[in-house]
């Protein structure tokens, strides 16, 4: 399930690997909040299957203002999950883990691969 509470236990996930990141620049990033998307037809169990991914918008950077899209990639267990109505919070790696954030600083966005 992706509601507000998944959302703020994102944040809070992502402000804690970004200084665990290998690219040093993302380092001192940090999160200030999570928006979901607009149109709840994508958040349906259709899109999600179909795409695997979800389109987010969050503030992030390193004043945690910066504008970026949150791309929420969904793996195999996620996806199980997310469609079953399942809580997804077990899905998202460690903050200690590696490769399950890539951020583009020129195109603003950030890629979450969720197990």
């Amino acid at each position: 399930m992706l509601d507000h509470d998944f959302c703020q236990f994102l944040e809070y996930k992502l402000t804690k690997a970004f200084p665990h990141s290998s690219d040093a620049s993302v380092r001192a990033f940090w999160c200030n909040g999570r928006l979901l998307p607009h149109a709840q037809k994508c958040l349906s169990l259709k899109s999600v299957k179909d795409l695997r991914h979800l389109s987010l918008e969050t503030f992030s950077g390193e004043s945690g203002q910066d504008k970026y899209e949150l791309i929420l990639s969904f793996g195999s267990k996620s996806l199980s999950r997310y469609t079953r109505g399942l809580n997804i919070r077990e899905c998202v790696p460690g903050p200690e883990d590696s490769g399950w954030i890539e951020v583009d600083q020129d195109e603003k966005t950030i890629i979450v691969r969720l197990l």
